[in-house]
C-alpha cells in the first residue's frame, strides 16, 4: 500500500501538476483537514472528518475575524496542527494568515492545488506548497516556508525561506534581510529587491534586480540592469546587460556569461577568474578589479582613481587608462589598441599585450611581450621583457633601457 505522500505525487502527475522537492505533508498528520473547493475523486486529502466548503475567511484586511475554526469557515487564521488545501472552485479571502499573528505556528501547512488567493500571509513556522494557483499579494514571514512550482503570485513580500521551481512570481519582489530564496526554475519578474540570499541555479529573472544581500547564481537567466550593492557570485548562467558593481560590492565572476557595459562603480571589488564578460567594462574611479582568467570583451576603459589587475584571460581590443588610472599585467592576453592617457600608470611584467600602444602616461615594461607600432609620448621605463617592431619616441617622450 503506497503511503500518503506517495500517493500525493501520484493524484499530481496524473493532474499534470508536478511535485516540488518538499512535497505536502499526509493530511492524517494534522488534527485538522481543510479542502476548500472541488477535491479530486481519490485524492488523499479526503481524510475521513476532513472539512470542507468553497470560501474562507472574511475578506478584511484590517481587522481579523478570528480562527478558523470547523464550525466558523469566516475565520481568517489558521491555528496551529491545521492542515488547509485549496482546489479548482475554491476561495481564500484577503487578509487570510496561515498560522497565529502572535507565535510562532505549529504543524501548520497549506497546499494550493487551484483556485483563487488575495492578499495571503504565510505565518511564522507555516509552510506553502504552491502548485497551481492564482494570488494578487502574497507574504511570506520569517520562518516560513515557501515552494512555488506552478500558478501565479503576483506580487510577494518574503521574509522567510522560499523555493521557486516553476510557476511565475510577478514584478517588485521584496526580500527582506534574513531571507533566502532558491531559484531554480520558473519565471520572477522584473524589480526584484533582495536583502536577504538568493541562490538561483535556474529559471528566468527579469530586469533591474537590487541586490543588497548575497546574490549566487550558478544557472538559469537573469535580466539587463542587474545593481549590486551586496555580495554577488556568478559561477554559471547568464546575465544581461548594464551590470552595476556599486559601493561596497564585492562582485566574483568564476564562470557564466555577464552581457555588455559593466560598471565596476566607486568603492566596489570585482574578480574575475572565468566565465565571459561582454563588451565595454568600465572601472571607475575607487574600483579594484581583478582578472584572472576567463574572457571580456571590447573597450576597457579605466578611469582616473580606478585599479586593474591582470594576472591572466583574454582581454578584447582597445584599453584606455584615464588620467589617475592604474593597470597593471603579469599575465593573461590584451588585443590591440591600449591607450595609455597622461598622468596613467601601467605596469608590465608578464603576459601579452597586442599592437598600437600608445603611451602618453608612465608605462614600466618589465616583462611580457608587446607587440608592434609602440609610439611614446610620456615615460617609459623598459628593463626586460619584449616590444615589437616600429617602436617610436616623439617629442617630449622619455625613454630609459635598462
Amino acid at each position: 500500500m503506497k503511503r500518503a505522500s506517495e500517493a500525493v505525487v501520484a493524484i499530481l502527475a496524473v493532474a499534470g501538476i508536478a511535485a516540488p522537492a518538499a512535497a505536502q505533508s499526509d493530511p492524517r498528520l494534522f488534527g485538522t483537514v481543510y479542502n476548500i473547493g472541488t477535491v479530486p475523486p481519490g485524492s488523499p486529502f479526503a481524510v475521513p472528518g476532513a472539512v470542507t466548503g468553497v470560501q474562507v475567511g472574511d475578506g478584511n484586511v484590517n481587522t481579523s475575524s478570528g480562527p478558523l475554526t470547523p464550525g466558523f469557515l469566516s475565520g481568517d487564521v489558521l491555528l496551529s496542527n491545521s492542515q488547509l488545501n485549496l482546489f479548482p472552485g475554491g476561495t481564500i479571502l484577503p487578509g487570510f494568515i496561515a498560522g497565529p499573528s502572535s507565535s510562532s505556528g505549529l504543524n501548520v501547512e497549506l497546499n494550493f492545488f487551484g483556485g483563487t488567493v488575495s492578499d495571503f500571509f504565510a505565518g511564522s513556522g507555516s509552510t506553502v506548497n504552491i502548485f497551481d494557483v492564482s494570488a494578487l499579494n502574497f507574504v511570506a514571514d520569517l520562518a516560513s516556508t515557501v515552494n512555488i512550482s506552478g500558478g501565479t503570485v503576483n506580487s510577494a513580500f518574503f521574509s522567510g525561506t522560499v523555493n521557486i521551481s516553476g510557476g511565475s512570481v510577478g514584478d517588485f519582489l521584496l526580500a527582506t534581510g534574513g531571507s533566502t530564496v532558491n531559484i531554480s526554475g520558473g519565471t520572477l519578474g522584473n524589480f526584484a529587491t533582495s536583502f536577504g540570499t538568493v541562490n538561483i541555479t535556474g529559471g528566468t529573472v527579469g530586469t533591474n534586480f537590487d541586490a543588497f544581500g548575497i546574490v549566487n547564481i550558478s544557472g538559469g537567466s537573469v535580466g539587463l540592469g542587474f545593481d549590486a550593492f551586496g555580495t554577488v557570485n556568478i559561477s554559471d548562467g547568464s546575465v544581461g546587460n548594464n551590470f552595476s558593481a556599486n559601493s561596497g560590492s564585492i562582485v566574483t565572476i568564476s564562470g557564466g556569461s555577464v552581457g555588455n557595459i559593466f560598471f565596476a562603480n566607486s568603492g566596489s571589488t570585482v574578480n574575475i577568474s572565468d566565465g565571459s564578460v561582454g563588451d565595454s567594462f568600465r572601472a571607475n574611479s575607487g574600483a579594484t578589479v581583478t582578472i584572472s582568467g576567463g574572457t571580456l570583451g571590447n573597450f576597457v576603459d579605466v578611469f582616473p582613481g580606478g585599479t586593474v589587475t591582470i594576472s591572466g584571460g583574454t582581454l578584447g581590443n582597445i584599453v584606455e587608462v584615464f588620467p589617475g588610472g592604474t593597470v597593471t599585467i603579469s599575465g593573461g592576453t590584451l588585443g590591440d589598441g591600449f591607450f595609455a592617457d597622461s598622468l596613467s600608470t601601467v605596469n608590465i611584467t608578464g603576459g601579452t599585450v597586442g599592437n598600437a600602444f600608445v603611451a602618453l602616461g608612465t608605462v614600466n615594461i618589465s616583462g611580457g611581450t608587446v607587440g608592434t607600432n609602440f609610439d611614446a609620448f610620456g615615460t617609459v621605463n623598459i628593463s626586460g621583457g619584449s616590444v615589437g617592431d616600429d617602436f617610436d619616441a616623439f617629442s617630449g617622450s622619455r625613454v630609459n633601457i635598462s
